[in-house]
């Protein structure tokens, strides 16, 4: 049921009393996920870069009370990029999906795609990665497109490419889904270029994240995680992969488990996708953790297919 039809949030409740919701955000380095943030809460608090280079899934919280009838609570994550060498390390991704199942206790109300630029691999794979594999297609999603400030009418442009998006196996349903400019452009004579669009926008995000939260947000218990999804998550991006895999426990040990966890997490892998790993010892630090690349047929049908789309942004000031 989505949030907006819960009962009993009325018109000017308070912060305190107003429910909260658990929102993460994905998309590439550069697509405006910041910029989106910094928007919603009216002021700069993410730092934004037009960087490529981004491979990692560090994870940023920002909690955001400026819209009366519910806290929001987003998760800024890095996702799966095309940057250098097109490559993520698979345990640096593994233990920051666990760092960020760890924060999110209470569960995922919504999912939020940013994307801007053509369709690529890593388009596909960042919506897989998410929405299929890490939420297992149980927590409602929506897209944000950016860029398309210099369309005619992005909304038309939007209604034609969601159809694009659907042959790409990323399925969106229109009233999910809204062409956003999360910036103000450059000053001249005291008005910035897209005020009217970046005004207009701030509402329309408001109301997708109400309308389309769960009331009741999905969660998983995290050894049931790691037991269910770890096997598709390597299938995945192994194909992104280059060379032998970086120690697994150490980086889990990293991000806040203990050496006996990254230990089960570590010997997890090894049953699910048949890789040798070498465990550390019960009181030492989870750092002599090796995994090699499993020589059975794992492999995932690398998507080629590039699809152009994007509009004429001329000038266009890229959010970050």
């Amino acid at each position: 049921m989505p949030l907006a039809e819960q009962a009993g949030v009325a018109q000017g409740s308070t912060a305190a009393s107003a429910p909260k919701v658990n929102v993460i955000l994905f998309g590439a380095t550069g697509c405006g996920k910041s910029s989106i943030i910094n928007m919603l809460a009216g002021q700069n608090i993410a730092r934004t870069s037009n960087g490529a280079r981004g491979c990692t899934f560090a994870t940023t919280k920002y909690s955001i009370e400026s819209d009366p009838r519910m806290t929001v609570n987003l998760f800024d994550t890095v996702g799966l990029n095309e940057g250098v060498g097109g490559t993520v390390t698979s345990p640096q991704a593994i233990a920051k999906l666990y760092s960020l199942l760890r924060d999110l206790d209470d569960g995922v109300n919504l999912l939020i795609y940013v994307v801007r630029g053509r369709i690529t691999d890593s388009t596909i794979v960042n919506y897989r990665l998410f929405y299929e594999t890490f939420c297992r297609k149980k927590v409602p999603l929506v897209l944000l497109a950016t860029g398309v400030e210099n369309e005619d009418s992005p909304d038309q442009w939007l209604r034609e490419n969601l159809e694009e998006y659907r042959r790409a196996e990323i399925d969106i349903a229109a009233d999910s889904a809204a062409c956003v400019t999360p910036i103000k452009g450059k000053e001249s004579n005291g008005c910035y270029r897209f005020q009217r669009e970046y005004d207009a926008s701030i509402p329309t995000v408001r109301n997708l994240i109400h309308d389309r939260s769960s009331i009741d947000p999905w969660k998983m218990e995290r050894k049931t995680w790691f037991a269910s999804i770890l096997k598709s998550l390597y299938n995945l991006i192994s194909p992104l992969l280059s060379g032998t895999l970086a120690p697994l426990a150490a980086k889990l040990h990293d991000e806040g488990l203990n050496p006996f966890e990254a230990r089960e997490v570590a010997n997890a892998v090894q049953e699910l996708i048949g890789n040798e790993v070498c465990t550390p010892g019960v009181t030492e630090k989870a750092e002599t953790v090796a995994v090699k690349r499993s020589r059975s047929v794992m492999t995932e049908k690398k998507v080629s297919r590039r699809i152009a789309l994007w509009p004429r942004n001329r000038g266009s000031s890229g959010p970050a």
